[in-house]
């Protein structure tokens, strides 16, 4: 039988317990690896919560979302909890708000009171969907040399400007 002083024993169990070490692997380690492809694009899984397209009034897609959120968190301090994950707005689809939940009546009970979102039809999105949903979009501003534009705001507003 081996002896080891204590502190080689300790040793030796930091060595094979530190992060990143081989010797342990935790399930939802081997889960993640197996979600990931090329460029470090996640795939919805069918273990994921499902997200639901809800219709809300145009241009109070961040409100309603908000809202939303702060329900929740209302809710939780007073010891009740919503049954949703999250609740978020994208800045290219107007009308409509996400929230992620395993169940549609979860999603039309935290719609409930609030007066911006109409939670009659809820469809989910697909699981194909979600990924060109989550894709960060860059917006490109360029002005050309030679370009006329209008002023919006500030001192000048309303006037025309050439680029």
């Amino acid at each position: 039988m081996l002896e080891l002083s204590e502190e080689e024993l300790e040793k030796l169990l930091e060595e094979h317990y530190k992060p990143g070490s081989s010797f342990v692997t935790y399930a939802e380690d081997l889960y993640d690896s197996k979600r990931m492809t090329e460029g470090n694009v996640v795939i919805p899984s069918s273990r994921d919560p499902t997200i639901w397209k809800v219709k809300c009034m145009v241009g109070r897609e961040r409100h309603s979302a908000f809202c939303l959120m702060q329900k929740y968190v209302d809710l939780h301090a007073l010891g009740t909890k919503l049954q949703i994950i999250s609740a978020f707005a994208l800045e290219h689809v107007k009308g409509f708000i996400y929230v992620e939940a395993e169940r549609q009546f979860d999603v039309n009970e935290a719609c409930k009171g609030i007066c911006t979102v109409y939670s009659s039809r809820v469809p989910p999105v697909t699981k194909n969907e979600v990924s060109h949903l989550l894709t960060v979009r860059s917006k490109h501003n360029e002005v050309s040399v030679g370009t006329w534009a209008r002023v919006k705001n500030g001192k000048y507003m309303g006037d025309l400007a050439q680029g």
